[in-house]
C-alpha cells in the first residue's frame, strides 16, 4: 500500500478508463487436470533433492508468469513483478469472527529480473510463488492494518491506492486464484451454472484463474486481460503452444478472445 497524490491518482484512474473504453482485451484458455498435473510434476522435478514442494497451483501459476514475461519481453535487467492476491483469513486466525463476510484480501509481490524470469526453471519459479505466498503472516497483515487504520484517521484514506495495481501498467502481473470458489455449484433456484466468465477487465496485466464445470476433473480456466498490442500477438498460432507446452498433442486449448465470443 503508498499513498500517491492526486495528480498520480487521476493519471492512474485515465489508464483504468482508457481500458474499460477498449484498451485492453480479455483472453480466455482452459488448462486440462492431465496437463495440470504435468505441469505440476515438471516443478517438482526440478526441485528434486531441495526438499521444497509446490502446489498444482503455484506450478501454473508460475508457468503463466513466465509465458506471460514472454509475451511481455522486456530487457533483461527490467524488474518483473507477479502480484499474488489473497484471502488472509487463515494467517490471521481468530483474529477475524467465523461470520465475517467482509473483504479479507492482501497480496504479495515476489520478484525477479526479466532475464531472470526467463532463464530460472519452472520449479524455482513455482519456489518463489509458494515463497509468496508465505509471506502472509498475522503480523504483517496487522501492520498493513495499522496503516490503513492511521491514513483513515488523518484523512488520506482516499489517496491510498494498492502498489499491486498501480504498478500493473508497468511491471507487476496480478494473478487472483479463484479455482477453489463453487461457481459451478451455486444454484439461486434455476439449476446450477454451465459457464462461468468475467466481463471485461480494464486493468491490463491481470489473470483469474477459475474452476470449471465438475464433468471437467479438476480443470482450471484462465482469463487474462492484456493490452491490445499483446492481445494481437497472442493470435500467432504458436501463442497457444507455448501456454500448451505441457499438453498432450492433440489436447490443447485454443485462445479464445473475448471481442470472438461477443460476435457469436
Amino acid at each position: 500500500l503508498t499513498i500517491i497524490g492526486r495528480a498520480r491518482k487521476s493519471a492512474f484512474i485515465g489508464r483504468a478508463l482508457l481500458g474499460s473504453l477498449g484498451g485492453t482485451t480479455t483472453v480466455t484458455t482452459r488448462f486440462t487436470a492431465a496437463e495440470l498435473a504435468t505441469i505440476k510434476d515438471t516443478a517438482m522435478a526440478d526441485l528434486a533433492g531441495t526438499e521444497r514442494w509446490v502446489s498444482t497451483n503455484d506450478a501454473l501459476t508460475a508457468h503463466l508468469w513466465k509465458v506471460l514475461g514472454e509475451l511481455r519481453d522486456r530487457p533483461d535487467a527490467s524488474e518483473e513483478r507477479l502480484g499474488l492476491i489473497a484471502d488472509f483469513r487463515s494467517s490471521a486466525g481468530e483474529a477475524i469472527p467465523d461470520d465475517y463476510w467482509g473483504n479479507a484480501v492482501t497480496n504479495t509481490r515476489p520478484g525477479m529480473t526479466a532475464a531472470e524470469l526467463r532463464s530460472r526453471p519452472l520449479g524455482e519459479v513455482a519456489a518463489a510463488v509458494r515463497a509468496g505466498h508465505a509471506e502472509n503472516t498475522a503480523e504483517r497483515i496487522r501492520e498493513e492494518t495499522a496503516f490503513l487504520c492511521a491514513e483513515r484517521d488523518a484523512g488520506r484514506l482516499n489517496r491510498v491506492i494498492n502498489t499491486m495495481g498501480l504498478d500493473a501498467f508497468d511491471s507487476t502481473i496480478a494473478i487472483n486464484n479463484w479455482s477453489k470458489l463453487p461457481f459451478y455449484r451455486i444454484d439461486f433456484g434455476q439449476g446450477a451454472p454451465f459457464w462461468y466468465d468475467f466481463t471485461s477487465i480494464p486493468i491490463p496485466w491481470t489473470v483469474h484463474i477459475a474452476p470449471t464445470p465438475a464433468d471437467q476433473n479438476g480443470a482450471r480456466d484462465v482469463h487474462m486481460a492484456l493490452p491490445r498490442a499483446q492481445a494481437r500477438a497472442l493470435r500467432e498460432p504458436s501463442w497457444a503452444g507455448r501456454f500448451h507446452r505441457y499438453a498432450d498433442s492433440g489436447e490443447t486449448f485454443p485462445l479464445t478472445f473475448m471481442d470472438t465470443k461477443t460476435k457469436r
